[in-house]
């Protein structure tokens, strides 16, 4: 195979993961580990606690979905990434999950970990509570 075939079938496996990342490769990689998969949330979420755990964080990122399947779910204001998150659970694209973990960041994201514990399909959603930094007590 020469340098131009392998280029090309490298971007094509990469562009596969990109159009569908939360199926293969991380059903692949729950099986070769044979850990926990555990969706963390864009924002405030301590990765380095659910590995501590034993368990591999993933990172739930927006959506290339069309949004209409979450749109009965959340206010059609509320941000781009909980609407998109809202899609992938109502679409059931998250179901390889063992749980979710939401940060309690705002209002949106509260009414986030809601909708994914009746609708998602996942084992558990848990809500973070971490204190805000405070200007004399930075983390």
């Amino acid at each position: 195979m020469g340098l131009i075939e392998r280029e090309e079938t490298l971007i094509d496996h990469l562009m596969s993961i990109v159009e569908q990342p939360y199926t293969r490769r991380f059903e692949e990689l729950k099986r070769a580990s044979g850990k926990k998969l555990v969706g963390c949330l864009p924002m405030h979420v301590p990765e380095e606690l659910v590995d501590a755990a034993g368990m591999i964080p993933v990172l739930i990122m927006e959506s290339t979905e069309p949004v209409a399947p979450g749109k009965e779910y959340v206010q059609g204001y509320f941000c781009s990434p909980v609407r998109d998150i809202t899609t992938l659970a109502a679409v059931k694209q998250l179901t390889m999950l063992d749980g979710v973990i939401v940060p309690n960041t705002c209002h949106e994201m509260r009414g986030l970990k809601d909708v994914m514990q009746r609708h998602s399909g996942i084992g558990w959603v848990r809500g973070l509570y971490l204190p805000p930094p405070s200007p004399s007590r930075p983390i």
